[in-house]
């Protein structure tokens, strides 16, 4: 009995359209997941404490009382508001959507800007933790890739959103947001950053970001005194080495590639704080980073020794470049010697 081959059809006439068609399925793939673990938090939504307690506790209610320069957790710009308060009319579950929606597409950009597979950024524990809370540190890091990019691409107008985005979090996006402005050179990057704030002097008063600076002060006083390395009130998320933690600056110092020292930068503000939530670290997974960094940053998934071990991951990120470098430039002398 013989088979005729030729009669079966194979509908890929080409190695390069059957790539095409995997990654399109592997596409769908992450987005499936990643949108099918955001659909499977809301249907429990309501049943377990933690899920979307961020946005139910802290920033809808900041919102909806106006209130971001004094309510309890909060301590965002006061431009957030453009953000959340369409969010925050919504019903809460509705508006715990729309924060899910946000981070899942952030989570994307990030890997597409970065050039890095979307697979390291999600499911990764950091990404995870923020769609569980509802946090919106997916915001901060896409700031981490956005300014990156635009420094590459030389779009200074893009670097004045990654700006903004970098500053939602300024213990943890502060320094770098001021780094890429400098690395920029181009008074363009100030335009739509600038647009934006105008706008959130005239709705919120021309005074406050000096109440917010005073916030941030307060906020840090009083988190060095019960958070930090030698907190006696530690929580068991907190990656803050402060004071220790300003010594890594010496490391981001060291001569080596400027585009090397985005992530390390990120890593040093969160050692350097007295409090910094393990979850801040996807903002130095959107450095790109060497591939075998990034399960680093997934101890947690261990248990409690891997929140405790998880603190070495920005140590590292902070170190490799260092050594890299030094090291290279070691083996050439020796080689010419």
């Amino acid at each position: 009995m013989r088979i005729k081959l030729a009669s079966i059809s194979f509908p890929f006439h080409s190695a390069k359209r059957l790539a095409d068609y995997i990654l399109r399925v592997e596409e769908g793939v992450w987005w499936a997941l990643a949108l099918g673990t955001g659909i499977g938090l809301m249907l429990i939504y309501g049943q377990v404490d933690i899920v979307g307690r961020d946005w139910r506790v802290m920033y809808r209610p900041a919102t909806l009382a106006d209130d971001f320069l004094v309510f309890p957790g909060v301590a965002n710009p006061l431009y957030i508001k453009f953000l959340f308060y369409p969010l925050a009319v919504l019903p809460t579950l509705a508006g715990y959507a729309g924060i899910l929606a946000l981070n899942v597409v952030s989570y994307r950009m990030i890997a597409y800007f970065s050039g890095i597979n979307k697979w390291l950024i999600f499911p990764s524990f950091p990404a995870l933790w923020m769609l569980v809370y509802g946090q919106i540190d997916g915001l901060v890091a896409l700031g981490v890739a956005l300014g990156a990019w635009a420094l590459r691409e030389k779009k200074p107008y893009i670097q004045g959103i990654a700006i903004l985005l970098l500053m939602l979090k300024p213990h943890v996006g502060g320094v770098l947001a001021l780094v890429f402005f400098v690395w920029q050179k181009d008074w363009r990057a100030l335009v739509i950053s600038g647009m934006v704030i105008g706008l959130s002097l005239w709705v919120g008063g021309p005074n406050w970001p000096i109440a917010w600076v005073r916030r941030l002060l307060a906020e840090a006083a009083q988190a060095s005194r019960h958070e930090g390395f030698a907190g006696v009130e530690n929580s068991f998320n907190n990656i803050g080495l402060f004071p220790y933690g300003l010594l890594f600056w010496i490391f981001v110092l060291w001569r080596y590639p400027y585009e090397e020292k985005i992530a390390p930068i990120v890593a040093s503000s969160i050692l350097s704080m007295p409090y910094a939530g393990n979850y801040s670290l996807l903002s130095v997974m959107a450095g790109a980073l060497p591939g075998w960094v990034y399960p680093l940053f997934s101890m947690p998934f261990l248990g409690w020794i891997g929140y405790k071990l998880v603190v070495l991951a920005p140590i590292i990120v902070v170190l490799r470049p260092v050594v890299k470098y030094h090291w290279g430039s070691m083996r050439r002398q020796n080689t010419l010697a």
